[in-house]
């Protein structure tokens, strides 16, 4: 088996560089050439891969390379050419690389694995709801690699009528948006797809038409960098400074998050939606103030409601960007890839955004002994608040009628994969 590593140069992986900005692609050798050493991954808080590491990876902006696994058979006809799977990495589009996913197993099966890199976190997803920063800069990325494997896997032997489109958790979804996206759809670049874990149709797969979750998320980013961008925070804080007072920026609420029964929440500061910002101001100060890894460092946010809402996500970007419309919406009015799907879950997928979350409510390392009844309620009110579902205090109370061991009230063991179960719906087929 050998491995090629395709270099994608460009001038920074920055924020907000947009696809009428694209990377200049070359080989990079003019012979032969095993590759041995894998490229950086993409900016990222490093607390998400040290959950699954022992050894962090190097992180770098200049990250977007893509790897290529294909079968040494030389024994066979060299005009042969194999089936390709281009592999999208999960991670809630904040965190994952393609180091986590190495090829070298399906290549000795006799097919060509391509592994890709996208920009993640605020880098690839923040959007100020305008012209300043669209956002999806990260599916962007995606796209320019799926093009160049179609254009460039035959040199590979890899046949480019036959290639996969393959992703898991964050992974999925996107696979399902390039399925749905005008600007990648209806073009023959792939051939079939498998969502793992995800699909673009999760409740976390994109951000609310209006966007304005994700105009939020940019301004607490810069808030959180010393980049204010809400118009007259700057003076205020000046005056404030002027006369020996403590600061609160402009239209700052105590907003708890949602209760049920026993549960209790902490709450957060948040802005009006409506406050109004200087977008490029913002970028500006992200872009020529702040390092990379200050922005990494600071990207972990509050989601505005309880899971399994993610910060930084693809959102619909209008009608020249790459998500028009909600995928819904497009998969209603017939406007996708109608292509062989194939599509799964595995047991207990809930886990991981129960855990992850439950970890955030109670700062602390979680246990199963600390599974308590008030956590229970306070878990069932986080989802349902993340829903805005209708009549909430007598949907929360039928769900905890529902998953409530009765027999032993007290086995905090059957409240957690009661919960569990709970947690398996952000995960549709």
């Amino acid at each position: 088996m050998s491995s090629w590593e395709f270099h994608s140069r460009h001038r920074r992986s920055e924020i907000n560089v947009s696809e009428q900005n694209p990377v200049a692609s070359y080989l990079d050798t003019r012979y032969p050439w095993f590759a041995k050493t894998l490229r950086p991954a993409c900016m990222q808080h490093d607390g998400y891969l040290k959950a699954f590491l022992k050894v962090i990876p190097p992180m770098s902006e200049d990250c977007l390379y893509l790897n290529i696994f294909y079968p040494n058979r030389t024994h066979e006809d060299p005009t042969i050419r194999y089936p390709v799977v281009i592999h999208i990495h999960g991670g809630s589009y904040v965190c994952g690389s393609n180091h986590l996913y190495p090829g070298h197993v399906l290549a000795s099966m006799g097919v060509v694995f391509v592994s890709i890199s996208y920009r993640l976190g605020p880098f690839g997803f923040l959007s100020t709801g305008d012209e300043a920063s669209m956002g999806n800069y990260g599916l962007w990325d995606q796209l320019m690699a799926i093009r160049w494997v179609k254009e460039n896997i035959e040199w590979f032997r890899g046949d480019p009528s036959r290639i996969t489109l393959m992703g898991e958790s964050a992974g999925a979804a996107s696979v399902g948006l390039h399925t749905v996206s005008p600007a990648s759809r209806g073009q023959d670049l792939f051939h079939q797809v498998i969502m793992m874990s995800g699909s673009d149709l999760s409740c976390w797969a994109v951000t609310d038409p209006n966007r304005v979750r994700s105009r939020y998320y940019a301004i607490e980013l810069g808030r959180a960098l010393g980049c204010s961008s809400v118009l007259g925070d700057r003076v205020a804080a000046s005056q404030a400074a002027m006369r020996g007072e403590q600061w609160k920026p402009s239209g700052a609420a105590d907003v708890p998050e949602g209760q049920f029964g026993n549960g209790s929440a902490k709450p957060r500061l948040a802005i009006p939606f409506t406050a109004r910002i200087d977008a490029s101001a913002l970028l500006r100060c992200l872009r020529h103030k702040k390092t990379a890894e200050e922005i990494a460092n600071n990207s972990l946010l509050t989601p505005l409601d309880g899971a399994p809402n993610f910060v930084w996500s693809p959102v619909v970007d209008g009608t020249s960007g790459f998500l028009p419309r909600v995928p819904l919406e497009e998969r209603k009015q017939g406007r996708f890839d109608a292509l062989p799907l194939l599509a799964g879950v595995t047991h207990d997928e809930g886990s991981q955004v129960l855990l992850s979350n439950l970890a955030r409510w109670e700062e602390r390392r979680f246990r199963i002994k600390d599974f308590t009844d008030a956590v229970v309620r306070r878990t069932i009110g986080n989802f349902l608040n993340s829903e805005k579902v209708f009549r909430f205090q007598a949907t929360a109370e039928e769900l905890y009628t529902r998953y409530t061991w009765w027999p032993n009230m007290a086995n905090n063991s059957a409240r957690w994969e009661n919960m569990v179960a709970v947690s398996q719906k952000p995960f549709p087929l």
